[in-house]
């Protein structure tokens, strides 16, 4: 199976990291400043983009290139970014 992102204009791109979901039915993978999310019980395009900044500045920037889920919180995930 594979899982293939596809970046605003439709094209493949890669992801800077990656983590699988405390249940393992899901694949998060870091972007500049989305996270996108993958189902594996259903291979091709990502299922969520999660947009972590605005344009006006608020929220998360740079680079995700750390992600992590929490064992004890279902849905509960750590990003850290190349932000200065």
């Amino acid at each position: 199976n594979t899982y293939r992102p596809f970046n605003n204009v439709e094209e493949v791109c890669h992801a800077f990291s990656i983590c699988f979901s405390a249940d393992g039915r899901r694949i998060l993978a870091g972007f500049p400043q989305c996270v996108r999310m993958f189902d594996l019980q259903r291979p091709g395009r990502q299922m969520e983009d999660w947009l972590l900044s605005t344009r006006k500045g608020k929220g998360q920037k740079g680079i995700i290139g750390a992600l992590a889920s929490s064992p004890f919180h279902a849905g509960v995930y750590a990003a850290g970014s190349y932000n200065r």
